[in-house]
């Protein structure tokens, strides 16, 4: 989990050394004339999980690990440049690739997302946060999926309805007691937040589509013994991971089924809300290549079918080895 504080701007802009009327500067700013390379960009190796910073020379491309480029070019490790490493290592927690001058990802700077999410995803949140307010059962319709939750959020025939639970909201809130209008904003803020949450869902859940494909091939190959124990193998070790990611989600969701105490304290919950999100789309992340391998389903070749199959067993046994604890998530 990424617990570290945001990175203040004043440390960024002395870490690029500049002057203090510079100290707004938001960018990854390096003074060794190494990092003004063409092409260079920082990004985790997948075979060693390690941030490296990727270099090509034309005839040699080269991935240098930090600690790498520091003894090669003579980099201190109180150098403005080794503060630099230090938050693009933290950067990548965030982002895929990093180049020189390139903006800080918000999570660092001020604890808000770098990436985007959809309206449906805002709705769902939203939703959720409805379905927990007093006096939502039986005033409102049912829901259990995202798309149910996001139809309460969008639904004007529940406007008047709406209107009463946020007014009885803004009185559970009090001392001194907020109106509708206050409380829908409550919510509003906390669906924001929440709408990260819906998306990484929804991540989580195409997760589990890659697992029905690979399922829809053991059929195909069930007379090549080979293939067939590779695919075997790949959903055997691929399961367990997923399984931990439901697990987490389902925790968190306590936290904000009452929607009056996860208002109280907003504070705190918005807290867990972002250390879910950060780790949470670390983790999807590496899983991104292999899902987009898989887009076109079982299409494709009988060659080029097998082939995804031999790269989604590498994914798994490189990163989620059965002798990893993935039910303590």
């Amino acid at each position: 989990m990424d617990n570290d504080p945001p990175l203040p701007a004043p440390d960024i802009a002395a870490a690029s050394g500049q002057p203090p009327a510079a100290r707004a500067n938001r960018h990854f700013v390096f003074v060794h004339r190494l990092f003004a390379a063409p092409g260079a960009v920082f990004k985790l190796d997948p075979n060693i999980g390690e941030p490296v910073l990727a270099l090509d020379l034309g005839t040699v491309k080269a991935n240098l690990p930090f600690h790498a480029v520091m003894r090669a070019f003579d980099i201190t490790h109180d150098s403005p440049d080794a503060r630099q490493l230090d938050a693009v290592a933290r950067g990548l927690r965030h982002v895929r690739q990093i180049r020189p001058g390139d903006s800080i990802p918000a999570e660092l700077l001020d604890g808000s997302a770098s990436w985007k999410v959809e309206a449906r995803h805002f709705a769902a949140a939203k939703g959720r946060l409805i379905a927990g307010l007093p006096g939502a059962s039986g005033r409102v319709p049912p829901a259990k999926t995202p798309m149910e939750f996001a139809m309460l959020a969008d639904d004007p025939a529940l406007v008047p309805v709406l209107r009463e639970l946020y007014a009885a909201l803004g009185e559970s809130l009090g001392p001194p007691a907020k109106s509708a209008d206050e409380a829908a904003v409550t919510i509003d803020g906390l669906s924001e937040e929440l709408a990260y949450i819906e998306a990484l869902r929804e991540r989580i859940g195409g997760l589990r589509g890659l697992i029905a494909t690979l399922r829809a091939a053991r059929d195909i190959y069930r007379r090549d013994r080979v293939v067939l124990d590779r695919i075997l193998r790949t959903i055997q070790l691929l399961e367990r991971p997923i399984a931990a990611y439901e697990r987490r989600f389902e925790a968190f969701d306590k936290n904000f089924a009452d929607t009056v105490d996860a208002a109280r304290n907003i504070a705190q919950r918005i807290g867990l809300a972002r250390e879910l999100r950060d780790s949470m789309h670390a983790e999807t992340m590496r899983w991104d290549e292999t899902v987009a391998a898989w887009a076109i389903g079982l299409g494709g070749t009988p060659r080029s079918q097998r082939g995804r199959i031999d790269d989604t067993y590498r994914f798994a046994a490189r990163h989620f080895p059965i002798a990893s604890d993935w039910g303590a998530g």
